[in-house]
């Protein structure tokens, strides 16, 4: 594998290999944020590092800015293809009790509401169908919605466009600086 996209693979896997040392280790058990973080930042050196490996080594004295951010993205993309595969993976089957902690506390939230006489006809206002059901009823049908909602399909999708969005934003903005002040000519 040559080229900026052996920095996407390169990338993903210490995201994948420190993923699953933190599970192993017990670290960080329940909180998401940290591997977020480390998520965001390991997509910004793939794009930065492939870009600047792919800048040094490119034939062409000029290319356009477009024709950089498209080699930007591609490690990127295959930052973003290969983590959020994995996310899906590691919630689905190896660490569920995040997801399933996640749609305890909608739940939980969202009962303490029903349990409120005020808070229950606000409930009951906002969507017709509930307005005949009685809370636990109520309660029934936001269950269903909530684990349709929280899940790791859902978790795969929005890492997928998320990460897709940040790839191509973070292509662009490496690309402008590299031009502007490591580049500049």
């Amino acid at each position: 594998m040559k080229g900026p996209v052996s920095f996407g693979f390169l990338f993903a896997f210490v995201f994948i290999i420190v993923k699953m040392a933190m599970h192993f280790g017990g670290l960080f058990e329940g909180n998401i944020l940290p591997t977020s973080f480390l998520n965001i930042l390991l997509l910004l050196l793939a794009v930065a590092v492939g870009l600047y490996q792919y800048i040094r080594n490119r034939e062409a004295a000029y290319e356009t800015l477009l024709q950089e951010v498209k080699q930007g993205l591609k490690p990127g993309i295959v930052y973003t293809l290969l983590v959020s595969g994995f996310l899906f993976l590691y919630y689905n089957n190896i660490d569920r009790s995040i997801i399933e902690t996640m749609q305890q506390q909608r739940i939980e939230e969202f009962s303490k509401g029903l349990q409120n006489p005020s808070t229950l006809a606000e409930i009951r206002k906002s969507n017709e169908a509930f307005e005949l059901m009685t809370p636990e009823e109520i309660l029934q049908e936001v269950k269903s919605n909530v684990d349709q909602f929280i899940s790791a399909r859902s978790l795969f999708l929005m890492s997928l466009m998320s990460l897709m969005l940040l790839s191509i934003i973070y292509s662009l903005l490496v690309a402008i600086i590299y031009r502007n002040v490591l580049f500049r000519k």
